[in-house]
């Protein structure tokens, strides 16, 4: 038995189980763990976690197609995770500005030790900054959750079972979208025979775990300070990026870890020419609302104008976007590819109009990931025929934990897991196209106040997705 293996079965020995224990980890590496080169160690995580967002294939690993299917179940019940008989296994906690990570091991509800993945475990690192961990499934049990604090001090762990058993990645059932609205959601009652699957459960009774993190010494903060700036010649994601994307929350201001550089991506645009044209859900829709008061509308475009879409367009009366009356037809991906062609093939959007693109939540809601699939291939293909100026992708922001306010089987589908296998495969294939990509999931997965309404976020959280898009335009 390890030393760390002791000191937590003694700490685990004497916790009252129902009186939501403190249990500190102590686990610290003044250097780096096992004898590895720091800055080797530094680049490897910092890489893997920017590849990772367009490395879709990671998603499934633990969940291939067949186990995605809604009606069909691989395991029995009896091999669902247990939350509080998981437990952290091992941590590594260094210094400021270097990767930390804990690890989490899956204990199913018959106390047995998994040796399979598919669970979904979500991480927040709360203390003199607010982040969140990337959490990898290591697809035998275990579950590494890896996080970069560059302030010290003391954090606490909030760490919070999602689904188990690939629950998290299911797909709707096959007549799912006919039975909804004609976008495919809003569906009555009792259509889905369990909904029961989302467990929103902490590890270990709501154990409150921290960490201490030291402080950096200052050689490595001025060797870490010219990595994060030098980062795209070592670490190049083959994508243009209008920001890294990273970064954490302190006294509700974003700090990023990379900040703006020469090598950031620039457009070449023609200041004060031609439209800027936001496409998609409520989310884009909020987005252009908030950027109507920024020079981007007045001065680096002549005007900005945006398309309310879920599956398909709105309508101009809302309560017949959600009347199952109007549902009954299955998914049409032509319609969807069509209406965005209408778009950009008007006069206004010629050479110097711009189109920022997502339509993420409805289909998320509403369709499998193989028709999102197509979809997105759909965009790339009319976007290249028929459209002359410039495009920027915009992700899907993260939801985080599903409110009560949020749930019920019409949004069942709508899971932070779907979220990330379908940004990373949209991410993947722009990237391929050439297409600029505006990441904001990371900025709203680790802000601490969450959503208003479990989907949403304050503009605020944004504006510096704002600032990229409109930097990106200028130059």
């Amino acid at each position: 038995m390890t030393l760390w293996q002791e000191e937590k079965s003694a700490r685990m020995d004497t916790i009252p189980k129902q009186t939501g224990p403190v249990i500190c980890l102590f686990f610290i590496c003044g250097r780096l763990i096992l004898g590895q080169d720091p800055y080797v160690y530094f680049e490897k995580n910092w890489c893997r976690e920017r590849t990772l967002r367009t490395d879709w294939r990671t998603y499934t690993h633990s969940c291939p197609s067949y186990s995605r299917h809604w009606a069909y179940e691989i395991w029995s019940d009896d091999f669902k995770t247990h939350p509080n008989l998981s437990f952290i296994s091992g941590a590594e906690i260094n210094p400021a500005g270097h990767f930390s990570k804990i690890y989490i091991q899956s204990v199913t509800v018959l106390n047995r030790t998994k040796a399979f993945g598919g669970d979904a475990w979500r991480v927040r690192v709360q203390g003199p900054a607010d982040l969140v961990a990337t959490v990898s499934d290591m697809e035998n049990g275990t579950y590494e959750a890896k996080f970069l604090p560059m302030e010290p001090g003391t954090y606490s762990l909030q760490i919070t079972l999602d689904y188990t058993l690939c629950h998290g990645l299911k797909n709707p059932p096959p007549d799912w979208f006919m039975r909804g609205c004609r976008h495919g959601s809003f569906q009555r009652p009792g259509t889905l025979a369990t909904s029961d699957d989302y467990i929103n459960r902490p590890l270990y009774y709501g154990a409150y775990f921290t960490v201490q993190v030291p402080p950096t010494v200052p050689q490595d903060a001025q060797y870490l300070d010219s990595l994060f700036s030098s980062s795209t010649q070592w670490c190049s994601e083959g994508c243009n990026l209008l920001l890294d994307g990273f970064g954490r929350w302190v006294n509700n201001n974003w700090l990023p870890y990379k900040t703006t550089d020469s090598s950031d991506p620039r457009s070449g645009h023609r200041q004060g020419s031609g439209v800027l044209w936001i496409y998609g859900d409520s989310h884009n829709r909020r987005f252009y609302e908030s950027v109507q008061r920024r020079q981007l509308c007045s001065r680096v475009f002549r005007a900005c104008y945006h398309t309310n879409v879920w599956v398909y367009w709105l309508g101009t009366v809302n309560s017949n976007e959600m009347d199952l009356c109007y549902g009954g037809h299955d998914l049409n991906v032509t319609q969807v590819l069509e209406e965005l062609r209408s778009i950009v093939t008007q006069p206004l959007m010629d050479e110097d109009s711009a189109l920022v693109l997502n339509t993420g939540v409805h289909l998320l809601k509403s369709t499998s990931f193989r028709n999102y699939q197509k979809i997105i291939k759909g965009f790339i293909r009319v976007l290249k025929q028929s459209y002359r100026g410039r495009v920027v992708w915009k992700t899907t922001p993260s939801l985080g934990k599903q409110t009560e306010l949020y749930t019920g089987c019409c949004r069942r589908f709508h899971t932070e897991q779907r979220i990330q296998l379908f940004n990373a495969y949209a991410m993947k294939k722009m990237c391929e196209a050439g297409i600029p990509v505006l990441d904001v999931y990371q900025i709203s997965a680790a802000y601490p106040g969450g959503t208003t309404d479990g989907v949403h976020f304050p503009p605020f959280v944004f504006y510096p997705a704002e600032d990229a898009l409109e930097r990106y335009f200028t130059t």
